[in-house]
């Protein structure tokens, strides 16, 4: 049948989301589906086990993790996530699963698409050498 899974479907159908946000979720989808290229060694796409950031210096064996939870370049768009996950007290690794499985309709759902829209932003920056 194609098209949006209908659990997605329906549940952005009972959202407003304004245009920015429905094209972050294919950002946010990338994201999951692990197909955006976030790290690099010396400049070159690579599947190195640890690579750098492609926002930061940092070295990371897990940059799902790393963009999501730590990395500074996106700690403006993490904040609304921090302040509404900030009581819980869970591993980074758990975080990153919660945040990646936030379904729409959630409260913090709108602030991972953002995310995750800035990350792939980023990602199409660095590798476009702009």
């Amino acid at each position: 049948s194609g098209g949006a899974a209908p659990d997605l479907r329906s549940g952005l159908s009972v959202v407003d989301l304004d245009w920015a946000a429905l094209v972050g979720q294919r950002s946010l989808s990338r994201l999951r589906a692990n197909l955006l290229n976030l790290g690099h060694r010396n400049g070159h796409r690579t599947r190195a086990a640890e690579q750098t950031c492609i926002a930061c210096p940092a070295l990371a064996d897990n940059l799902g993790v790393h963009y999501l939870v730590s990395c500074p370049f996106f700690q403006q768009w993490r904040t609304p996530l921090v302040v509404f996950f900030g009581g819980m007290q869970w591993t980074r690794k758990q975080l990153t699963t919660v945040l990646l499985g936030l379904r729409p309709g959630h409260p913090a759902y709108i602030h991972v698409v953002r995310l995750a829209a800035q990350i792939e932003k980023t990602e199409k920056k660095f590798w476009s050498g702009v």
